[in-house]
């Protein structure tokens, strides 16, 4: 990531409205549990929060475009929490799109 700290996902969700609390659900489900460390799936993160899977992705589009929610390098169905301490997370990860992305172009340069 750059060298700009990251807010707390407290200090940035919408407090006080029906999405703030579906996002607070959201990130209580995602880091508070102790049994699940690092990576959590997003049926996990449904099951336990009480919201839908869509929901959940909506969510976790809206904070991994900030860089608050990592997808797992390891798994591509699995998310953590920027704070948490995130094993086998690079410097940069890259997200299972963006290297498909990368695989599409070098195969259509060189066919």
């Amino acid at each position: 990531m750059n060298n700009k700290k990251m807010p707390n996902w407290y200090e940035i969700y919408p407090q006080g409205t029906p999405e703030g609390e579906e996002e607070k659900k959201f990130f209580l489900s995602l880091i508070r549990n102790k049994k699940y460390k690092n990576w959590r799936s997003v049926s996990a993160i449904s099951k336990e929060s009480g919201l839908t899977e869509e929901k959940i992705e909506q969510i976790i589009f809206k904070y991994h475009k900030i860089g608050l929610i990592i997808q797992s390098p390891a798994n591509s169905e699995f998310w953590g929490y920027y704070y948490n301490n995130l094993e086998d997370v690079k410097e940069d990860p890259i997200s299972v799109i963006e290297e498909e992305r990368k695989k599409i172009l070098k195969k259509a340069k060189n066919p």
